[in-house]
């Protein structure tokens, strides 16, 4: 399940163009996207697809699925709340058909995990709410790439820049900040600009707002990964929409 697909230039244009053309309000009227109305031939009907089933892997999934974000968030608080030693991780974790890198990224996830809860500094004293947002905020960074590598994507271990053109984004609350909220697929034209192609269960697939649903409320942190490619079934989708966007 590698993601390693491409969309073409002109397509990523078309696709950004649309956020002109259909975005309304934050989550009322949307842009009925045809997987709503027909299925689509070749994937899984996306109606009731969740966030991250469409973000991590482009159809409905599973939720029970070693690969899925619930379970991938609930394995790992398990691995860390029980206090499992790096020795006994690091055996586990190389069963996983993934880069090298992977044991360092889980490393990571720890070392966030312990600064992001424990709220001190190495003198035991209480560190300022900015530099514990930060805290969370690494943590957040750190889940993303872990569940992404996990979903087959190969991820930069660094913000976003210019010249990206595939992002997964996530926005959690601030006070649940070891879970999630919402994911999406960020696309970007060769011009730097964007759209977010998002969902959420039983709604159609939106390829209309330049702004990630549930980010702009207060109290909310948002990540955001740069991934070289997307599945197949990403790019089958997009492609399908574009190709009959004016059929309704």
């Amino acid at each position: 399940m590698s993601a390693n697909q491409r969309l073409s230039s002109q397509e990523r244009n078309q696709l950004v163009e649309l956020r002109n053309a259909y975005e309304t309000h934050y989550l009322g009227d949307r842009w009925p996207g045809l997987l709503t109305h027909r299925g689509f031939n070749g994937s899984p009907n996306m109606f009731s697809a969740a966030c991250w089933n469409w973000a991590l892997q482009a159809s409905e999934g599973n939720i029970n699925a070693a690969t899925s974000a619930p379970q991938l968030y609930t394995h790992v608080g398990d691995i860390i709340v029980q206090g499992a030693k790096f020795g006994q991780e690091r055996t586990e974790l190389r069963r996983a058909d993934l880069p090298g890198t992977y044991y360092l990224e889980f490393r990571r996830i720890n070392l966030a995990w312990k600064a992001a809860k424990s709220g001190t500094d190495q003198h035991g004293r209480a560190v300022s709410a900015q530099r514990l947002r930060e805290r969370r905020q690494a943590f957040l960074n750190a889940m993303m790439r872990y569940t992404l590598r996990k979903n087959g994507f190969s991820v930069a271990n660094r913000a976003v820049r210019g010249g990206d053109k595939y992002v997964i984004a996530m926005v959690t609350k601030e006070d649940t900040w070891q879970s999630w909220d919402h994911w999406a697929l960020k696309i970007f034209n060769d011009a730097g600009r964007h759209v977010y192609i998002q969902k959420e269960p039983n709604l159609p697939l939106s390829i209309g707002f330049d702004r990630l649903w549930e980010a702009d409320r207060d109290g909310r942190i948002v990540g955001e990964v740069p991934v070289s490619g997307l599945h197949p079934a990403h790019v089958e989708v997009l492609r399908y929409e574009l190709a009959h966007r004016d059929d309704e």
